[in-house]
């Protein structure tokens, strides 16, 4: 590949944009842009735009983004990292797909927050729930505790969670009998 004519290429189809991204313009998938040469090599802009700027990218190494924005291209917003440190990334910049926006989620939000609020801790109630909302009594049991959706935790359940994970009950704690749970 001629390195002149791709960032000729590449910089064709970029706007910089005030915040310092070099936003692609052309074709994207996901999010990320792709350019292709002479018809039959597909790249994505931004390890592209990585490979003119420094040269070949390891085996096994992803090019992540700083500004977390698919389409920027500008170099010094690019870093090398392996599969682990890009999920790192991703997860400690809070943009994982979680609740709604996970596409295998079976519960919106509002099913979620509704779950929480019914449940009562009854003998057999976890089961109900289940079936009601199409779910397994583990998912309703890693709901209720916290352990699934936190996101969507309120403070109110947020307490009744980490009570029940401690195996006392709401009821118990403030000095009622212990209720029969599954």
């Amino acid at each position: 590949m001629d390195k002149d004519k791709a960032s000729e290429k590449l910089m064709k189809r970029v706007v910089k944009s005030a915040n310092g991204c070099w936003e692609w313009q052309g074709g994207k998938s996901g999010g990320y842009g792709h350019i292709v040469f002479k018809g039959r090599e597909t790249w994505l802009c931004h390890r592209l735009a990585w490979f003119l700027a420094n040269g070949d990218i390891p085996k096994g190494k992803f090019v992540c983004h700083r500004c977390d924005n698919p389409s920027c291209c500008n170099p010094e917003h690019l870093f090398l990292g392996s599969s682990v440190e890009n999920t790192t990334d991703r997860h400690d910049k809070r943009r994982d797909a979680t609740g709604e926006q996970n596409g295998s989620s079976k519960l919106s939000d509002s099913q979620v927050d509704e779950i929480r609020k019914r449940y009562d801790g009854q003998y057999g109630r976890l089961k109900q729930l289940a079936q009601e909302y199409n779910v397994s009594s583990d998912q309703i049991r890693n709901i209720i505790r916290g352990r699934q959706r936190m996101s969507k935790v309120s403070e109110v359940n947020w307490t009744t969670c980490r009570l029940r994970r401690s195996g006392t009950s709401p009821t118990e704690h403030l000095g009622g009998k212990k209720s029969k749970t599954t």
